[in-house]
């Protein structure tokens, strides 16, 4: 947290999944819709933070995040890889579609870059400019019924 507040960013919600199917007793779909691909924790957050699935992005170096974002209803994901990458280049392929964008960003700035071309914003925005209220963080753990 010190490292984002340093460089003026912060936490809108975080989620964390404490379901393990080698360590959850009785493991069933009920836990693996926390645990990535499913999901179960962008649901969390999407309601918690009262916003809209498809007005969202995700942006990381995993691939399986960005399998989590379609779940999700994501409008798409930024995958941070090299452009040389054969297996990113084969995750734009079989995960893009009508209603999900993937692409590849260098790094963070690259992402911001990308992602201000596809929602919008104008030339010049920073990180700090992508939120006008202050964060609140949301921390919750799922609870199986």
């Amino acid at each position: 947290m010190e490292r984002l507040a340093a460089e003026n960013a912060a936490l809108d919600g975080v989620a964390a999944c404490p379901f393990h199917p080698e360590f959850t007793g009785r493991w069933s779909a009920r836990h693996a819709y926390w645990r990535k691909p499913g999901p179960g924790m962008i649901d969390l957050l999407v309601t918690e933070l009262n916003i809209a699935a498809r007005r969202c992005w995700m942006i990381s170096g995993a691939m399986i995040d960005v399998l989590t974002a379609r779940a999700a209803g994501l409008s798409g994901a930024i995958l941070l890889s090299r452009e040389d990458d054969a297996d990113a280049a084969a995750v734009l392929q079989g995960a893009t579609s009508p209603l999900f964008e993937v692409a590849l960003a260098e790094d963070l700035a690259d992402a911001l870059a990308v992602l201000s071309v596809r929602i919008g914003l104008s030339a010049g925005v920073t990180g700090t400019d992508l939120t006008s209220s202050p964060p609140k963080l949301v921390a919750r753990q799922p609870a199986i019924t």
